[in-house]
């Protein structure tokens, strides 16, 4: 009897605000090969604000963070906070995102994924 082959098993680096509270969400939806590695960004004492959400996107922060969830070795390493995402509208979306993924790409992360748009930006 041929059986099918086993999946690889891989892994996501995941990068998420101090406050995130969905782990328990993300792994329904991954198959059972992949395994989810979550690192939260630094604790802003902050109250809910523009300038909170700023902060959640600071390239610095991001870059430390990413270099905590690259031990397991992930394939990828994704970005997760809308709020840190939409400061100054769709440019600053951009300007958000390039600085992240940047940040990420540079810590290491073998691809980078600013997961508020589902696009692949690995540097490859």
């Amino acid at each position: 009897m041929i059986r099918p082959a086993e999946p690889t098993l891989t892994g996501i680096g995941l990068v998420v605000p101090f406050d995130f509270a969905l782990d328990r969400e993300l792994w329904r939806w991954l198959p059972g090969h992949v395994d989810l590695y979550a690192t939260r960004l630094p604790y802003l004492p902050d109250p809910v604000s523009v300038e909170l959400a700023a902060a959640l996107s600071d390239p610095h922060d991001v870059r430390t963070a990413t270099r905590d969830v690259l031990a397991p070795e992930p394939a990828s390493v994704a970005y997760s906070c809308s709020s840190g995402s939409f400061i100054d509208g769709a440019a600053g979306e951009a300007a958000s995102e390039a600085a992240i993924v940047t940040a990420m790409l540079d810590a290491g992360a073998p691809g980078a994924l600013f997961a508020d748009r589902g696009e692949d930006l690995t540097a490859a």
